[in-house]
C-alpha cells in the first residue's frame, strides 16, 4: 500500500485517495501512536475476541477502495473426512466472515507462516 505523506491535509486526502478509492497508510505523528508495539501478541491480547468486517479488493467492485466482504476458508489442519484434494469444501466447514475473531484470523497467519 502507498504511504501517505505526513502532513497531508484532509482535501489532498481526499484528492489524491479518498475520491479515487485508493487505500493508504497514514503515519502518526512522532509521539502520537501507542506506547507498546502492536505485534501480534500485542493484537491478541487487546483485541482478540472481537469480531472484525473482514474485506478483500476486488477491481470491479465499485464499494470504496474496491472493498467486499470476504471470507476465511476452511482453518489450517487436515482436510475434514470426504473432502479428497481438489474437491470444493461445503459451506459448512468454511468460516465465514461473522464468525471470525482477530484470534481466529492471526492463528490463521501463524499456521501460514510455519
Amino acid at each position: 500500500l502507498p504511504r501517505a505523506p505526513a502532513g497531508l491535509s484532509v482535501s489532498a486526502f481526499w484528492e489524491e485517495y479518498a475520491s479515487r478509492r485508493v487505500p493508504v497508510v497514514l503515519p502518526l505523528p512522532p509521539g502520537a501512536g501507542p506506547a507498546q508495539a502492536w505485534d501480534l501478541a500485542f493484537l491478541r491480547a487487546s483485541i482478540g475476541g472481537r469480531v472484525p468486517a473482514l474485506r478483500r479488493r476486488d477491481a470491479a467492485s465499485t464499494q470504496w477502495a474496491g472493498l467486499e466482504p470476504a471470507t476465511l476458508g476452511p482453518p489450517p489442519g487436515p482436510e475434514p473426512a470426504g473432502a479428497a484434494g481438489g474437491q470444493t469444501l461445503s459451506a459448512s466447514s468454511t468460516t465465514m466472515v461473522g464468525a471470525t475473531t482477530v484470534a481466529d484470523f492471526i492463528d490463521r497467519l501463524d499456521a501460514t507462516a510455519e
